[in-house]
């Protein structure tokens, strides 16, 4: 049994280092596993000192050929763990070669990676960072509808239109939209943004409580790279597992994916919709009947506590990872 691991964070700045917090605290359930977690700065360190039986490279993102090479004759199994496919699929293809596994977070990447030990390991959510209780009274929601992420180009439209139909209807919104390098910072002066949302990266904890008062919450997914290519995420993202922990119904606007395909106990939980009038259309006829809301929310959240926590993707990792002849 594998008992000293060390996780890799690729990224000097990582928004979603909750990721990483909650990938340690999973293994470390682990009966005798010791677990450290190193930095681009301090990975050569780790590897002379803690002597990893395996590294777990978790991202992907800022991880060069270099730095893979300085540790490349470092007695442990090298696993990739991809959180950002398919956006980063040309580059973690590039550095694929130098590790005994990869796993990647979107399915449908798993077929573009050359290499004959390719898993597909979705990502998670772990209960001390989102879990909240259902609130069952609309009177105690705060918005109708709430949205925090990018506004990719692909989503800017769709949003803009979004607002307005909610507008028209009565709808309370929130949508908190960081600024990105990619994005004109001129592209939502029509929504009219908080300008100080608009700076800052809403911590963990504060954006479940976010999404709890929400009758609804929305994902949006995205077909932008910065690479320049169009691409298509295949599977859930982490925001799937962390919304479901923090109480919320959920729409999904996607036309690549469908939750059925990989949930489909959850199928009628998860509300889908292909433009704005169907979201508003949503949103109305569960404040008709906010059983319907609540049903979703409870039953999603549940399902994620048992099946998808950090627990449950490292004891698969793990066992991948020991059960493979890498010889």
């Amino acid at each position: 049994m594998i008992q000293r691991i060390l996780i890799h964070n690729s990224k000097i700045n990582n928004n979603n280092f909750h990721l990483i917090c909650s990938l340690r605290s999973a293994l470390l359930q682990i009966t005798e596993v010791q677990v450290q977690v190193s930095s681009p700065s301090s990975l050569k360190l780790f590897v002379d000192n803690f002597e990893p039986e395996l590294i777990i490279f978790f991202g992907g993102e800022n991880l060069s050929v270099d730095v893979v090479s300085t540790i490349i004759e470092a007695r442990a199994k090298l696993a990739l763990w991809t959180t950002e496919d398919p956006f980063e699929i040309r580059r973690n293809n590039e550095i694929a070669k130098y590790f005994d596994v990869i796993f990647t977070s979107d399915k449908g990447s798993q077929k573009l990676y050359s290499h004959p030990n390719c898993y597909h390991l979705p990502l998670a959510a772990e209960a001390n960072w989102f879990f909240h209780k259902v609130i069952e009274n609309p009177d105690e929601l705060l918005w109708d509808l709430t949205f925090v992420g990018t506004a990719w180009p692909n989503r800017t439209k769709f949003i803009k239109d979004l607002v307005a139909c909610l507008k028209q209807n009565n709808l309370t919104s929130r949508f908190i939209l960081p600024t990105n390098p990619h994005i004109p910072s001129n592209n939502l002066v029509e929504i009219n943004p908080v300008k100080f949302e608009r700076d800052f990266r809403v911590a963990p904890k504060d954006l479940a409580k976010i999404y709890n008062y929400s009758l609804f919450s929305l994902t949006l997914f995205r077909d932008f790279s910065g690479d320049g290519n169009h691409k298509y995420q295949t599977s859930p993202t982490n925001r799937f597992y962390e919304m479901s922990l923090s109480g919320t119904g959920q729409i999904i606007v996607s036309n690549d994916f469908n939750i059925q395909e990989f949930y489909p106990e959850i199928e009628q939980q998860i509300f889908h919709c292909k433009n704005p009038q169907e979201i508003v259309k949503t949103i109305i006829l569960s404040k008709e009947n906010i059983e319907i809301r609540n049903q979703s929310a409870f039953t999603t959240q549940e399902f994620v506590i048992k099946k998808h926590s950090f627990l449950n993707r490292v004891q698969k990792l793990l066992s991948i990872v020991e059960g493979t002849n890498f010889n």
